[in-house]
């Protein structure tokens, strides 16, 4: 199966641009004070009672997902919940050098 170079870019932007749809938590939690992390996750009622900095953005999307359902129905938010997630988790391998240094230094996000 040969995959041209241009089909290759379109998909490429077609995926950076699904990822920024769904708003990627690793960019979230590394661009976001504590306080806003927090205060988000509380107001979403989730289970979680603490955000990893390593790996942060799959464990905000994680605890996102566990959470209660809102307004919008639960299928649509767990559909771009798990497609951020694995995003996420891509994004998170290459901030692992910077959050490994921050979780060292100030450990994980207290949520609850």
């Amino acid at each position: 199966m040969n995959i041209s170079h241009k089909t290759l870019q379109i998909f490429l932007v077609f995926f950076a641009g699904i990822l920024s749809i769904s708003g990627c938590s690793t960019f979230l939690t590394l661009s976001s004070k504590d306080g806003h992390i927090k205060n988000t996750l509380r107001n979403k009622a989730t289970n979680c009672r603490y955000v990893t900095r390593v790996f942060s953005g799959c464990a905000y999307s994680y605890c996102t997902l566990d959470s209660r359902p809102n307004e919008y129905g639960s299928e649509l938010n767990t559909l771009l919940g798990l497609g951020d997630l694995g995003g996420s988790c891509l994004a998170d391998i290459f901030a692992l050098p910077y959050t490994a240094y921050k979780q060292n230094k100030y450990g994980s996000i207290k949520v609850k």
